[in-house]
């Protein structure tokens, strides 16, 4: 079927069509409420600095006929300079016709082929869901780059593994800081992302670590925050009670108070806090952003560098999951190697690399993406494209060597013991 279509700009009067759309497309299991929210998408509607929504309409006389066959969203976050394609929406009857790869190469010109004067953004990214490989292939075909996976991640029917792809402005991934050593167990996922990207420089240096230092004298005035003095300490031994404060306005208020200071350290574009794990004894705060619905929690940053919590941070973890919460989500600078250390030492595994994710005085800084899941994985039944599946394969391979090839075997006489 041929069909001649427009990408426009939305309008508001554009409003209830969208929303149709992503109901038809998704009907109440889309894991982004954006697409589902009237609230949520009207804001986005009302606020081109920060959200740009383009749909694809049927060219037909007269125009009130139209009908809107796509949607793309993207949202924007000017001060780090990054932006995320949350949600791509095409009617049943307009698939497999290109509307979803306009849709995204319209935008991706827009944000990082052709801008001119100041440089709203450096990269953009997405995710996408593995129950079909339609999506992943639109952005692939509009030069995105396989990032990572992030396996259990949403639940959506079942819990779900989703896909990480980034696309960068000219030059951007040029201009990556030189990060001097990192843990031995990041060095499969990074030669993964190695043999993606042409001219993609691996670190200097690699260390084979079982331990890390947990003083706080060991971290640097930009390691701890200047926010973080005096905020109590986790020194000495005792085991530590959390509380889970879930109240998104109180906790986001608090969240700006306490790092009004000190915003560099809040990192983790496009998650706003709506809960708050209160450390009794150590007087620690933990923000997080947590989809109650979906049991998905990312960890946006603490008030103490969460290297002090020391043996208290499985506890953290267990409580974690008490409440609920079946995967967690931290998001790391690639240069910070006692945090990746110790998070790896704590069974959370490398799922994704982001390249030249933030830019710091003219360098761009690489992130990585850390996961730990709390269900069995499974990922029978899912979609992907092949350039994912070494992503796979190494999260997979660590996942066993943490969880079965740990234990101990005895081979010794009965009488020896």
């Amino acid at each position: 079927m041929n069909i001649n279509f427009k990408i426009e700009q939305a309008v508001f009067a554009d409003l209830s069509k969208i929303l149709n759309l992503y109901f038809s497309s998704y009907g109440n299991n889309y894991p982004v409420n954006i697409g589902m929210d009237q609230k949520a998408i009207t804001n986005a509607l009302k606020d081109p600095e920060n959200y740009y929504v383009i749909v694809a309409k049927t060219m037909v006389i007269p125009e009130e006929r139209a009908l809107i066959i796509g949607c793309c969203i993207f949202a924007i976050d000017q001060k780090y300079k990054i932006g995320k394609v949350v949600g791509v929406a095409i009617h049943d009857d307009y698939r497999r016709l290109g509307v979803a790869s306009s849709l995204i190469a319209q935008g991706k010109q827009i944000f990082l082929e052709k801008q001119q004067g100041e440089v709203l953004i450096n990269t953009l990214y997405t995710t996408t869901r593995t129950v079909a490989i339609s999506h992943q292939l639109s952005f692939m075909q509009n030069g995105f780059i396989p990032l990572g996976i992030f396996p259990n991640a949403r639940k959506v029917d079942d819990y779900e593994t989703f896909t990480l792809m980034g696309a960068f402005r000219k030059g951007v991934l040029e201009k990556r800081a030189k990060v001097e050593r990192v843990p031995m167990a990041l060095m499969p996922i990074l030669k993964v992302v190695h043999d993606s990207i042409p001219g993609w420089r691996l670190p200097a240096g690699v260390d084979d670590v079982s331990g890390v230092v947990t003083s706080r004298k060991h971290f640097d005035e930009g390691e701890v925050g200047s926010s973080y003095k005096g905020m109590g300490s986790s020194k000495g031994s005792f085991s530590e009670e959390f509380e889970f404060i879930e109240a998104a306005h109180f906790v986001e208020k608090r969240f700006y108070a306490v790092f009004a200071d000190d915003m560099d350290s809040t990192f983790y574009p496009f998650h706003r806090p709506n809960l708050l794990i209160y450390g009794k004894r150590s007087k620690i705060e933990i923000y997080a952003a947590y989809n109650k619905q979906d049991h998905y929690c990312v960890i946006i940053v603490a008030s103490q560098v969460m290297i002090t919590l020391k043996e208290n941070f499985k506890k953290l973890i267990l409580d974690m999951k008490r409440h609920g919460i079946s995967y967690v989500e931290i998001l790391v600078r690639m240069s910070r190697f006692e945090r990746l250390a110790f998070y790896m030492d704590n069974e959370f595994i490398p799922s994704a690399i982001y390249p030249a994710m933030r830019e710091i005085e003219g360098e761009m800084h690489d992130y990585v993406l850390l996961t730990r899941t709390m269900e069995p994985l499974d990922f029978r039944g899912i979609n992907i494209h092949h350039a994912f599946r070494p992503f796979i394969s190494q999260y997979t391979s660590q996942w066993i060597q943490r969880h079965i090839n740990s234990f101990e075997v005895y081979y010794g006489r009965e009488n020896e013991i």
